[in-house]
């Protein structure tokens, strides 16, 4: 399978914290719950409909995190303290070595977001891809 990213969002009430089981694949709770897992690689074990976005270059993935951030950006309880351009490009890097990356962020005003790029095949988990391409035309 070729390597791509899936991308997933989650905003969640911080006065409201989640229960474990929430967090941490192998439950019931976990599939349907709308938070961050406990590890970025955990997004893949979600149902496919929680996937956003799926890219097949690292560049359009870091961009989309830029995209995201700008819908939040002006709702940060601290702002940002590392300038965007070097947030997009270290969030390159890391994409481009085949590696998982995600944004979190505090919002106003007491809300948690998280935006995370999933490699896929993950190479630190051994999950299925919750959405594979379709074949191509005229592979079986």
């Amino acid at each position: 399978m070729q390597p791509h990213w899936h991308a997933y969002t989650a905003t969640s009430n911080l006065e409201e914290r989640p229960h474990p089981d929430e967090r941490w694949p192998g439950t019931a709770a976990f599939m349907s719950s709308r938070c961050a897992p406990g590890k970025t690689r955990h997004w893949l074990a979600r149902p496919a409909g929680q996937i956003v976005a799926t890219f097949d270059d690292p560049e359009e993935a870091a961009d989309w995190l830029v995209t995201e951030y700008g819908k939040i950006a002006e709702f940060c309880k601290f702002p940002a303290t590392e300038p965007l351009e070097e947030r997009h490009a270290r969030a390159l890097r890391i994409l481009a070595d085949g590696e998982d990356w995600e944004w979190e962020e505090g919002l106003l005003p007491a809300q948690h977001w998280t935006a995370a790029v999933v490699r896929c095949p993950n190479r630190r988990g051994d999950y299925p891809c919750p959405a594979p391409a379709p074949p191509e035309a005229g592979t079986p």
